[in-house]
């Protein structure tokens, strides 16, 4: 923040307490009651009501008491028993003077704000967080009976990605949005609409449930679904201190134990905070929201696929200091993404335990392994930008899977021990404390309450490792120094990283250092790397849609460098994509061929050649309705000449299912026989291998008619020109363009045998007034269909005037030829008495008959006096 904008901000400050107490000073007792934001809005709105949140010594006695003042308009929105919260609706000026000065009230906060979601995402890469590779390598890990809630709009339940895993709630909010829908799709999307659908447990039910309230749901919502994982892709403004939803979240994760939150960070990482201790420093502490100051929750921030940091993604530190974001993910377009991707992540890794235990993992242990294994980012250690990394959900499964954890409980004082024996070439060992903590009061100075200690011994050498700490000292160049080696006594998780461990047994220390309770249960969370190489992207089943941009990914713990190439299936030769690539990078962007194959990639390095899977370069099939009758649906899509057969596929009970094959470019369904309304493609490219499919078309919202794809005529002088577009001629014998005679439609002309898709006929036999025509298709199966009409008015020789007869309420007009000069329109009643008269100005008129009774009028049409023509106007 600028010199000008820290002045303004004070004076501003100042005024306000003054208007809000007369220019008397704050009370410290007073003060200390208030959040960051009460303090900032409070004193100076004059709003007539508010939401307040309220902690007092005795919740039955306060309400007693706002009862006898007889406050007007006052509504108990809420309670929360556990922690003697109340959520108020009052006016703002019965807060100043009966609630501060009230020795019953301990703490107020105040929701000014409304819910905003953080951007809607676009695009989807599993690959940058490793999804694809946990697919992969685990297919039964895809969230299959687990639930997750998605805490903001509604999504759409008949989204053919999400239906069938529908979990109706009570909770729903009233709208439905994009934002929603997408957000839902990452964490938990099928895939059947496209590739980009695919979210990261695709198995999972999914719940919805309106961030209309910003305090936890009950537990009761979560229990009975069986959900385990609350997504929260929105925020408020940027809020810096530890207030009731903060309070309130970190004691519902402690009481539940094997439940979790996860947050979007915010998109407000260039702005600065305006209150709390990190006031005025553009790009650091712009959190949205002081829920985001929970400690037992997961903070997400945003990264694109070339693993940078979005600037929009808001940074910490937490208002005490403390490591937030606690990680970041893919987000393209926002951290709404990253906290999806992550809490459909997590899901994962809730099931892979659940296989080998028979029982959800605690929170605390699910936060020891994301945070140990995500890959670091940056200089060596973490950050306000991207916390202890960005998320890698292939490593975090294997740490449960691979039980490279410990779970214990401590007292104050005692110290715990565990020991692990690495490898001879063991690098890159890390190890991460964490616990959830139980939650502090309102305003607390420092949110931990229960201080554990981890550090690290080489049993060879006896050397001792600290966790990395970084500097919270309210300056940017102080918040910007990289993590150094200290004690941490304000995280409840704490992280040790040797890049070269010196020896191959060493002892993980845990300390309680400083408890507020008689017991804290904590979990560690460890891991090495070994050298050698492994591809991450592509692999067998990745989607790689030809001629489009794709990322490689790999793991490569030595850093040296190698060459990228790509061999077609069948062919003997192998093609550089990049010569001396830096492999300690493990990321490298290229676009694909434009083709459909199947090929394989390489890196060569050295001596030794790392080989890619099996992978289908797809040319996407563009699917088409080119005809869709009550009883026959005609399909065609793009024929390519490299592919032998295509797959047809129709939506199931959950996901696309193969229904056909067809080795042209066109089919003809009977509907009867369709499986659902959805339809992809996919091309055959040998007998075992298929390509991508293409996006899902909805037979419900094409606009193809019956064969006829347009239909329509065009008056030019004194003939009309018919023109037709089929969209196939797949058993068609004869095309008719007919013409309706007053009393049925009769042929003009026909077409036997039709050698193109665009038809036309000139009619030259035009009569005065509506001429209306229309097409028939006749079928080698003898069942017609037909075009909408179209029609055109001729006038004849002068002018004409339509329709005829007509009512009041229809009205009437008058079309000339062309327009003479001076002319003139005038109207008669029967016995010849003039009702109107108007000068024509154009080509066409309205004649207002408006109110007139039935019966027969009289016009006339004249030129500078001279009369063009007269007839009768029957109104009805």
């Amino acid at each position: 923040m600028g010199f000008m904008k820290k002045v303004l901000f004070l004076i501003f400050g100042l005024v306000g307490l003054a208007v809000g107490l007369g220019a008397q000073p704050l009370p410290k007792e007073w003060a200390d009651k208030l959040s960051p934001s009460a303090r900032q809005i409070l004193l100076t709105k004059q709003a007539a009501n508010g939401i307040f949140y309220v902690v007092t010594s005795d919740p039955p006695a306060l309400k007693n008491y706002l009862r006898q003042q007889n406050v007007a308009n006052v509504a108990l929105k809420r309670e929360f028993p556990r922690w003697n919260g109340l959520l108020l609706e009052l006016p703002y000026a019965k807060v100043r003077e009966l609630l501060l000065p009230n020795t019953l009230v301990t703490f107020i906060d105040i929701r000014g704000d409304q819910p905003q979601p953080e951007r809607a995402v676009r695009g989807l890469d599993l690959s940058t967080n490793k999804l694809n590779v946990v697919h992969h390598r685990f297919p039964f890990l895809n969230g299959e009976g687990l639930a997750i809630s998605i805490k903001e709009n509604a999504f759409d339940s008949t989204d053919i990605d999400l239906q069938a895993r529908y979990l109706p709630s009570p909770l729903r909010d009233v709208s439905v949005t994009n934002h929603a829908n997408n957000v839902a799709t990452m964490a938990a999307g099928r895939g059947n609409t496209f590739f980009t659908g695919k979210g990261a447990a695709w198995g999972a039910r999914v719940a919805t449930s309106s961030f209309r309230d910003l305090f936890p749901d009950e537990a009761q919502f979560f229990t009975a679904d069986g959900i385990s994982i609350q997504n929260h892709s929105y925020g408020v403004g940027i809020e810096n201190y530890y207030g009731g939803e903060a309070v309130a979240y970190d004691e519902q994760i402690a009481r539940l134990d094997d439940f979790l939150h996860v947050f979007s960070a915010g998109n407000q990482g260039e702005m600065a905070s305006m209150t709390g201790p990190y006031q005025g420093i553009e790009g650091y502490a712009n959190l949205t929201g002081n829920m985001k100051m929970a400690k037992n929750l997961l903070v997400v921030g945003a990264l694109d696929t070339a693993l940078l940091v979005d600037a929009r993604s808001s940074r910490g530190p937490a208002y005490d200091g403390r490591v937030k974001p606690e990680l970041v993910a893919f987000g393209q377009d926002g951290s709404s993404g990253a906290a999806a991707i992550t809490s459909g992540s997590l899901l994962l890794l809730q099931q892979a335990y659940l296989t080998e235990r028979g029982e959800l993992p605690p929170a605390g242990l699910l936060r020891a392994a994301i945070l140990n294994s995500a890959d670091d980012l940056g200089t060596i250690g973490p950050d306000f930008a991207s916390g202890y990394g960005n998320l890698d959900a292939f490593g975090a499964v294997n740490t449960l899977l691979d039980r490279h954890y410990f779970s214990d409980t401590i007292t104050q004082g005692e110290v715990k021990r565990f020991n692990i024996t690495l490898p001879e070439n063991a690098l890159n060992l890390k190890v991460t404390l964490a616990w959830i903590d139980p939650p502090a009061v309102p305003n607390a100075t420092k949110a931990l309450l229960n201080d554990l200690d981890l550090t690290l011994i080489n049993d060879t050498e006896t050397a001792t490792y600290l966790p990395w700490v970084l500097s919270t000292f309210p300056h940017p160049d102080s918040l910007a120094l990289p993590a150094s080696r200290g004690r941490d006594s304000l995280n409840n998780q704490e992280q040790i990283h040797l890049g070269e461990p010196a020896g191959q047994r060493y002892t993980l220390v845990v300390h309680g250092h400083d408890l507020m309770t008689d017991t804290q249960k904590f979990h560690l969370a460890y891991e090495w790397d070994t050298p050698g190489f492994r591809w991450n992207f592509p692999l067998r089943n990745d989607p790689l849609p030809a001629g489009q941009p794709m990322a490689f990914r790999w793991d490569n713990a030595l850093e040296n460098t190698g060459r990228i190439e790509y061999q077609f299936i069948g062919s003997q030769a192998w093609i550089t994509i990049a010569a001396g690539q830096n492999l300690a990078t493990g990321f490298r962007r290229w676009t694909l061929p434009d083709t459909t194959a199947l090929a394989r990639f390489q890196v060569v390095s050295g001596a030794n050649t790392y080989l890619s899977d099996t992978v289908a370069i797809t040319q996407l099939v563009n699917l088409e309705v080119v005809y869709d009758c009550e009883e026959e649906l005609g399909l065609a899509w793009d024929n390519q000449e490299e592919v032998r057969a295509f797959q047809l596929y129709s939506l199931g009970t959950e996901r696309m299912e193969a229904f056909t094959t067809e080795t042209g470019n066109f089919i003809s369904l009977d509907k009867r026989d369709l499986p659902s309304g959805y339809l992809s493609i996919a091309p055959k490219i040998n007998d075992t291998r298929f390509g991508l499919l293409s996006p899902t078309i909805n037979l419900a919202f094409q606009a193809e008619g019956c064969y006829v794809q347009n239909f329509w005529a065009t008056l030019q002088g004194e003939e009309v020109n018919l023109s037709l577009t089929l969209g196939s001629l797949f058993q068609v014998a004869r095309i008719t363009f007919e013409k309706w005679d007053g009393a049925s439609f009769t042929p003009i002309s026909t077409i036997e045998g039709p050698i193109a898709t665009e038809l036309s006929f000139v009619d030259t036999d035009l009569r005065q007034g509506p001429n209306t025509y229309r097409a028939r298709v006749v079928r080698t199966n003898a069942r017609e269909s037909f075009s909408d009409q179209a029609s055109i008015i001729f006038s004849g020789v002068d002018f004409f005037v339509y329709p005829n007869p007509t009512t009041s309420e229809e009205g009437a007009g008058l079309l000339l030829k062309e327009l003479p000069p001076e002319a003139e329109f005038s109207l008669f009643t029967s016995d010849g008495r003039l009702l109107l008269r108007f000068p024509l100005l154009s080509e066409t008129a309205e004649i207002p008959v408006d109110g007139l009774p039935r019966g027969v009028y009289h016009y006339r049409v004249t030129s500078a006096g001279d009369l063009l023509g007269a007839g009768r106007l029957v109104i009805q």
